[in-house]
């Protein structure tokens, strides 16, 4: 992995509270790691939000296939991007198989016990299980997939977002 400049893949799909919780990984990622390249793997209803994120470089849409091909064709894109390392945020099947698919050498997913649908399989590396899942907010889950980049935790939580961007470049 490039140190100071690795390509990062974000598999985050799901519901608009996780995606826009997701927001603030871009941002402690490009303080610490400013050269980092991030892509964003999105399903249609949210790509508007994730592409109107000035921090993230690239936005993978995926429409859900009707067929085999539309995998294929995903796995196209991913096999091209040749990404150093994954954060699989959605811990269900579909998202640790595109895990799997983007070719990365270290795919990092939630473990065996707070994962869903086998997706653990999938990645190679784990962030620590949580006992009492529901009594950590899920920004702090998500949090424990930075630890992999070597990142300190953040003074206080960055989303991205100015008050100008808001205001000027609103989709």
């Amino acid at each position: 992995m490039h140190q100071d400049s690795p390509s990062i893949l974000i598999i985050l799909m799901g519901s608009l509270g996780d995606v826009v919780r997701g927001f603030f990984l871009v941002s402690h990622i490009k303080n610490n790691l400013p050269k980092s390249k991030i892509t964003w793997i999105i399903e249609p209803a949210w790509s508007e939000l994730v592409d109107f994120h000035p921090r993230i470089d690239k936005m993978i849409v995926f429409n859900r296939p009707k067929n085999v091909l539309g995998v294929l064709n995903l796995y196209k894109v991913l096999s091209r991007e040749h990404f150093d390392i994954v954060f699989d945020l959605q811990r269900h099947f579909k998202s640790g198989f595109f895990s799997l698919l983007s070719g990365a050498k270290t795919r990092v997913g939630f473990g065996r016990k707070n994962a869903k649908e086998l997706n653990w399989i999938f990645n190679n590396e784990h962030i620590e299980d949580v006992d009492e899942e529901l009594l950590l907010p899920k920004w702090r889950h998500y949090l424990k997939f930075t630890e992999f980049l070597g990142l300190p935790e953040p003074a206080f939580l960055d989303f991205g977002f100015s008050s100008l961007d808001v205001k000027t470049n609103i989709p």
